[in-house]
């Protein structure tokens, strides 16, 4: 990788991670996943449109020395992903974060010589689980997290602006009078289910209803 490469990485490096800044909800996995141990990697997969690609932004803006690209950028189709990683790595980046490494081939490859290496710590995300969990030789070298979709309360914390309700408890649940009290001050809530179980479990759903199921069953 050359020099104007790297230069171009590293700009859309600092503005996404920026630009991430604005996204203060959190989802429950950050901090399992930003607690990973230090001498392995951490993938994130899920489906396409939960906030993995957020989420890494996120962790990335948590860390010193962090760096974030792309495995897909059509600038980097010329370069090896370890190459990729090694080029990064030895100007002082000790914490990488790669989106949709899954599209790549050698990212497994990749991803066990960085580590046998030393070079850096490597969070990455995909849209395969099947791509990902079946990563050659990856077992001691990397912990994946599925990240589920959207729960109802994450729906209505994101998309309709509500606070973060608690959870409830199963004992409250098969409490008559907590089970009341509960339903009488959640209520208003109901009027959203309708949209969470259509568009909800993504949280950047497309418009376009056909769209969004075909994203569904990648």
């Amino acid at each position: 990788m050359d020099e104007l490469i790297y230069s171009r990485l590293l700009k859309n490096s600092q503005e996404r991670k920026e630009d991430a800044k604005r996204f203060t909800f959190q989802r429950y996995l950050l901090n399992e996943v930003a607690r990973a141990p230090a001498e392995t990697h951490a993938g994130i997969y899920g489906l396409r449109g939960i906030g993995k690609t957020i989420l890494l932004l996120q962790l990335a803006n948590m860390k010193e020395n962090s760096f974030y690209f792309s495995a897909d950028a059509d600038y980097l189709k010329n370069d090896e992903l370890y190459e990729v990683l090694r080029f990064i790595s030895a100007r002082g980046y000790r914490q990488i974060f790669v989106d949709e490494i899954h599209v790549r081939k050698d990212w497994t490859g990749a991803l066990k010589t960085v580590y046998d290496e030393g070079l850096a710590k490597v969070f990455f995300s995909g849209s395969s689980s099947l791509e990902l969990k079946s990563g050659a030789d990856l077992s001691r070298r990397a912990i994946l997290h599925y990240l589920k979709p959207l729960s109802f309360r994450e729906f209505l914390a994101i998309k309709k602006g509500f606070p973060r309700l608690r959870k409830v408890s199963p004992k409250d649940l098969f409490d008559p009078r907590a089970r009341g009290k509960f339903a009488m001050s959640h209520s208003r809530y109901s009027a959203f289910m309708g949209d969470y179980l259509e568009f909800g479990g993504l949280a950047f759903p497309s418009d376009e209803p056909e769209t969004f199921r075909a994203l569904g069953s990648n």
